[in-house]
């Protein structure tokens, strides 16, 4: 329990202080696979469910997984299909892009999980992943909603292609797996 606390409260962080700053905060937890992240991030959604009323859907809390092998285009086309964009996968990456903006305002939106973060680094071509760093900090300027990418560490070589897309995640959160010696098992 007291892991969990630990990495949700830089993610309530990134929630509640982001309002006050020009730019939201955001951050990037990495760890190893069976670390927990994953399992982190579902609980912490938990307590944000999708509430549907009579003027629209409601979505605090955004998430998705990264489809493998990722592409900015598979990425939106999920972020759409999540929020309940009928057309989902119709349009240029422009004009996805642009829907994905309009429908975050539309079903308030204000926090966003992207999870296997490291799938955009399957690709090996530098181009693909300038292309993917340029989108996701053009996507958190436009919108000005908070995200936490969850990978593993390898993850990090997004943002050595993209110092303004490394700036904006400053705050990083590396979750260790759980060990027994530690503490001796308390």
């Amino acid at each position: 329990m007291r892991i969990f606390h630990l990495v949700c409260e830089p993610t309530e962080d990134c929630h509640n202080f982001s309002n006050l700053k020009d730019e939201p905060e955001c951050l990037f937890l990495k760890g190893e696979t069976g670390a927990g992240k994953t399992t982190i991030f579902k609980s912490y959604a938990q307590k944000y469910p999708r509430i549907e009323t009579d003027s629209g859907t409601i979505v605090k809390l955004l998430s998705v997984t990264i489809p493998s092998p990722a592409t900015v285009k598979s990425v939106v086309s999920k972020l759409l299909w999540e929020l309940g964009d009928p057309a989902y996968e119709k349009g240029t990456i422009s004009n996805q892009t642009i829907r994905l903006i309009g429908l975050m305002k539309d079903c308030g939106v204000y926090l966003v999980f992207l999870d296997e973060f490291q799938h955009f680094i399957d690709r090996d071509s530098a181009k693909v992943l300038r292309t993917v760093s340029d989108w996701l900090k053009n996507l958190i300027l436009d919108t000005k909603v908070p995200m936490v990418l969850i990978g593993l560490s390898e993850a990090e070589a997004v943002f050595k292609f993209n110092p303004q897309l490394s700036r904006r995640f400053a705050n990083r959160h590396n979750l260790s797996p759980f060990s027994w010696t530690e503490d001796c098992g308390k």
